[in-house]
């Protein structure tokens, strides 16, 4: 039997990730993780800054071989993609921990609405959205054309202000029509599926996560804070389109859109990427667990994070973990322990 045991905050302060059981996915790994971060710290020795790519890569072709994939590759990936990285990369997620059979260890499947979806529904509830958008792209295009005109930022610019306040305002008031209205709720499209998902999971009292899955994180550029999550929400239509509507206007805030033209990404020439995604919500109780045991580690995995020695560049694996929910890894910083 596998067992996956991990201790998140021990005396030294290092996360401690292993498997009781020799080969498997994580004892590989975490086998191989452990090798490179040794010779990361040997200054003496060049690395190959693939390296740890590549062994995963290695591992990843072993269990294809083994035909643990053929879940995933069932799922249309560019339909997938109309949801959103981070929706697409939890449905893989979801069905690759299934196929590997580790007790204890599962990704709830999420629900998401897609880019099209919000859209269509933002286009008939409130059409005056994209006027101000296509407003927004022609002001951007003159304000680039003139040098001299830099001092102050685009979005703070008055007129650009009063464009994207108003943007916000519909979004936020047409989710909240939806939320009483029978009929506004039903032109967002909702799906069959998505409401007995609703049904069954507010019968089981979970509570959800609603979070931003359009224009996040790239290759190209960092979104860390620009878009919001919403947490403890009900699985009920009020609190849920509420909750969306947050979730969609924040994809037109100043820090969303700020931080995408901060790399030179003009937001405004790109075809709109505005999908979510939904997801029974991993954390303690409201008020509290009774036994300490029985609270929840929340976990963040970044495997790719530029680390800087001297003129030396490297990449490394972070693992940060603390009790309680996922906020708290986020937003904790330095206090929280981590392992590299």
């Amino acid at each position: 039997m596998n067992k996956l045991s991990f201790n998140p905050v021990d005396f030294n302060f290092r996360l401690n990730f292993a498997s009781t059981t020799g080969g498997n996915i994580f004892s590989h790994l975490s086998e191989k993780s452990d090798i490179l971060r040794q010779q990361l710290l040997c200054p003496e020795e060049n690395q190959d800054l693939g390296l740890l790519d590549d062994s995963i890569a290695t591992e990843m072709q072993r269990l294809e071989s083994e035909g643990l994939f053929h879940q995933i590759s069932c799922i249309s990936d560019q339909k997938l993609a109309r949801f959103g990285l981070k929706h697409k990369n939890l449905v893989h997620q979801a069905h690759f921990v299934k196929s590997i059979g580790i007790p204890g260890l599962e990704v709830p499947m999420p629900c998401g609405l897609s880019t099209d979806v919000i859209e269509a529904f933002l286009r008939q509830n409130s059409p005056e959205i994209f006027d101000h958008w296509l407003a927004l792209g022609k002001l951007y295009a003159s304000h680039l054309l003139i040098p001299n005109d830099k001092e102050c930022p685009f979005l703070e610019i008055p007129e650009a202000a009063a464009h994207l306040h108003a943007i916000e305002k519909a979004i936020v008031e047409a989710f909240s029509k939806a939320s009483t209205d029978d009929i506004t709720y039903q032109s967002l499209g909702i799906s069959p599926e998505m409401e007995l998902w609703l049904e069954e999971s507010n019968k089981k009292g979970h509570y959800l996560m609603v979070r931003s899955s359009g224009a996040e994180d790239s290759s190209h550029a960092a979104n860390a804070g620009g878009n919001v999550s919403k947490a403890y929400v009900l699985p009920k239509t009020g609190p849920l389109c509420n909750a969306i509507g947050e979730v969609v206007s924040s994809y037109f805030s100043y820090s969303s859109l700020q931080n995408r033209i901060n790399v030179g990404i003009n937001p405004f020439f790109e075809e709109l990427n505005i999908g979510l995604t939904t997801q029974e919500l991993i954390g303690e109780c409201l008020g509290g667990e009774k036994v300490s045991s029985d609270i929840p580690v929340s976990l963040v995995l970044f495997t790719n994070e530029p680390l800087y020695v001297g003129d030396e560049k490297f990449r490394v694996m972070r693992l940060s973990a603390t009790y309680g929910h996922g906020n708290g890894v986020v937003g904790g910083a330095d206090a929280i322990p981590t392992d590299t």
